[in-house]
Parts: structure tokens; sequence; C-alpha cells
């Protein structure tokens, strides 16, 4: 389904400290996303679109953040199928996602 260059993030080497938490609670909230979405809850699915959405980009996942966008969208009109579908992609792309630091690859992240 990927892209294998679309599997890398580079990400500022001033977050390092910070993405595998990160990573870990984006996995946690898409499996609570994938749990509510089971029992036809669409607020808290359109929620963590929301989330992801705006903690994407912040921390380079820029990915994450077109990805959550659409499970928003998905999630507000009700559509249970893109939802899922969009829920499942962001597990997947989370993980398979090879992180580097813009250090290691000589530059900045943006």
């Amino acid at each position: 389904m990927w892209d294998n260059g679309d599997l890398v993030v580079v990400v500022d080497s001033d977050l390092q400290s910070l993405v595998p938490g990160f990573l870990l609670n984006k996995r946690a909230n898409i499996a609570d996303t994938l749990r509510a979405l089971e029992q036809g809850d669409y607020e808290t699915a359109e929620r963590v679109g929301h989330q992801l959405r705006g903690e994407g980009s912040s921390f380079g996942f820029d990915q994450v953040t077109a990805m959550g966008f659409e499970l928003e969208r998905a999630a507000k009109g009700a559509d249970r199928s893109a939802a899922l579908r969009w829920a499942r992609s962001l597990a997947e792309f989370l993980d398979h996602v090879e992180v580097r630091f813009s250090d290691e690859v000589g530059g900045d992240s943006r």
C-alpha cells in the first residue's frame, strides 16, 4: 500500500526525545478510534482525526495530518466505511514508518 519513500519521515532533531511517545500515543488513539467506530461512535473518531490533523505536522508527520483530516471528514459525515479505512491506514502507517532525524540526514527537517 505504501511507497517506501512515503514511510520515511524526517523529524527535527530537537524533537527526537518526544517522537517515541508521540508514536505510542497516536497508536493508542487509533486503537481507540477503531473500537469506537465498531460501536458507531463517530464523535470519538472525529475528535481523534482532528487531533491527528493538528499534531501530525507539529512533529513533521505530514502524512498523519493528511490522513487525520480524511478520518475527521469521514467521521463527521458518519461514513463508517471511509472512517475505518482511514483509521486502518493510519495504524498501518504508524506501524511501518521509519523516522530519521535532521542531524542524521544532514539538514533541516523542513
